[in-house]
């Protein structure tokens, strides 16, 4: 069974994605890139949080959490505008 909830509150989204399937041990080397470049691209490009939560036998659990006030493709500057 997998589960996906998506909530906003001011300024944030929220993104879960559980499955009660067989887990993976998130230490042991992958030879592909889906985990990988999914945290690469929220963190990168959508200046938010990427966090794994799975163990072999526990399911699995992804959470993104990414701000709205930030457009994608911009950075913000130090003064406030984006770039």
């Amino acid at each position: 069974t997998v589960t996906i909830q998506v909530r906003a509150e001011p300024g944030w989204l929220h993104i879960d994605i559980c499955d009660d399937g067989i887990g993976f041990d998130p230490a042991a080397p992958v030879r592909v890139n889906g985990i990988r470049n999914m945290k690469a691209r929220v963190e990168q490009s959508l200046a938010g949080s990427f966090a794994l939560v799975t163990a072999p036998g526990q399911g699995t659990r992804i959470s993104i959490v990414v701000p709205l006030d930030n457009p994608v493709g911009t950075k913000e500057t130090s003064n406030g505008s984006a770039k």
